[in-house]
């Protein structure tokens, strides 16, 4: 008995626009629709207190650059967070957050900056 061959994913041709195959039509999608909401993984390195890196998938750090993830030591996950614009977040914007994730894959926060005047000698 024959088996069915499969098709082969090949491009829609149109008199007007190239549609490329789905698995690329879908990925070329999730980085030029705008983002209003997203859902991201939030990681503390282990070398500096208070900085935080936001990606948009658990334990994907491909589009972070190398020399960021030496920087921030070992990684520990903290949580699992749901943005939107409308959504208040203690220390950044969350507009900024979803620009920077979907136009460069992550989001580094780093710990906010003291006046000089606000140091306490211990």
């Amino acid at each position: 008995m024959l088996k069915p061959k499969r098709a082969r994913a090949r491009p829609i041709e149109t008199p007007f626009i190239r549609v490329p195959p789905m698995e690329t039509a879908a990925k070329a999608l999730v980085y030029s629709v705008p983002v209003t909401g997203l859902t991201v993984w939030i990681y503390k390195g282990s070398r500096r207190a208070e900085t935080y890196l936001y990606v948009p998938e658990e334990n994907n750090f491909e589009r972070v650059p190398g020399e960021l993830l030496d920087a921030m030591g070992t990684l520990t996950f903290v949580m699992e967070l749901e943005i939107d614009e409308q959504r208040r977040l203690a220390r950044v914007d969350a507009k900024k957050v979803l620009e920077s994730v979907s136009q460069t894959g992550y989001f580094l926060q780093l710990p906010p900056i003291e006046p000089e005047g606000d140091r306490r000698l211990q």
